[in-house]
C-alpha cells in the first residue's frame, strides 16, 4: 500500500521505479519524472531539489538538457503519500511564452522629446520673453513652448525572489537618482539627479518574477527642492 513504507521516511523526494519516462516528439524530448514523499512534505521537498522553472533538465545525464522544466504536479497518493510529478520538454512558442532565465537583465531606451514651457528656456532674456506674459517676444516672438530631450531608460531583471512588501513595492519611485545609482542600473555617463524612476512592475510566473523599473531623463534637471533623493 502507498502508506506502508521500508527505510523511507518520506521527508525528500524518491524517484520511482519506473521514472523517468521518456517521450520523443517532433517538436523534442518530453521527460516525465515520477517521486514519492509525504504529501505534508512535498513543498519543502521540491524546494530542496532546487529546480525552477526553466533550468535544463538533469535525466539521461544530460542527454536531454534542451528539454526544459515546465510544470511540477503534486498528486495526493493514500492518506499519507503523495506522487510529485516533473515535467521537462522544449517549450512551445506558439502555445506559451518562453520562459527567461533567472538572472537575465534586458536594457532599453525611449528616445523622445516633450515641450517645455519656453519661459523654462536656459537662454531666456529680457530681450527675447515676457516675464509677465509668459511668451516669446523679439527673436521669439509668439513662441510659447520649446522642444527638449526626455527619454525613458528602462532595466528588466529576471529573478528568482521578490518580496511583495509596501517597502519593496514603492521602491525609489519618484526620487531622484545619482549617478552611481543609474551606473548600477546600468546607464552610464549619468548625470546626477537628472533621472528620476518613474516606475516599478514585478509579475510573477510559477516561481520567476520579472522586475521592471523606468527612469525619465530631465534636460533642465528636477527641482531638488520639490523631489527626494535615493540613499
Amino acid at each position: 500500500m502507498s502508506n506502508q513504507r521500508i527505510g523511507f521516511a518520506g521527508t525528500t523526494l524518491v524517484e520511482k521505479i519506473d521514472s523517468p519516462k521518456i517521450l520523443k516528439t517532433q517538436a523534442g524530448v518530453e521527460v516525465t519524472e515520477l517521486f514519492n514523499v509525504n504529501y505534508s512534505s512535498a513543498e519543502s521537498a521540491i524546494t530542496t531539489r532546487g529546480y525552477t522553472y526553466g533550468d535544463a533538465c538533469p535525466a539521461g545525464s544530460g542527454a536531454y538538457a534542451t528539454s526544459l522544466l515546465l510544470s511540477i504536479g503534486i498528486e495526493k497518493d493514500g492518506p499519507i503519500n503523495a506522487q510529485v510529478t516533473y515535467k521537462w520538454a522544449i517549450p512551445d512558442p506558439t502555445t506559451q511564452e518562453a520562459l527567461t532565465p533567472v538572472g537575465t537583465v534586458v536594457l532599453g531606451a525611449d528616445s523622445n522629446a516633450i515641450e517645455v514651457p519656453i519661459g523654462q528656456h536656459p537662454n531666456k532674456s529680457g530681450t527675447n520673453y515676457d516675464e509677465d506674459k509668459k511668451i516669446g517676444i523679439g527673436s521669439w516672438e509668439g513662441i510659447e513652448a520649446f522642444l527638449s530631450p526626455q527619454p525613458v531608460f528602462s532595466r528588466t531583471e529576471t529573478l528568482s525572489s521578490f518580496a511583495f512588501s509596501q517597502t519593496n513595492v514603492v521602491g525609489s519611485v519618484g526620487k531622484l537618482m545619482s549617478t552611481a545609482k543609474m551606473t548600477a542600473k546600468g546607464l552610464t555617463g549619468a548625470t546626477d539627479k537628472y533621472w528620476m524612476q518613474m516606475a516599478l512592475s514585478v509579475t510573477q510566473n510559477g516561481s520567476i518574477f520579472t522586475k521592471k523599473e523606468d527612469f525619465q531623463f530631465a534636460d533642465n534637471g528636477w527641482a531638488a527642492d520639490l523631489y527626494e533623493g535615493t540613499s
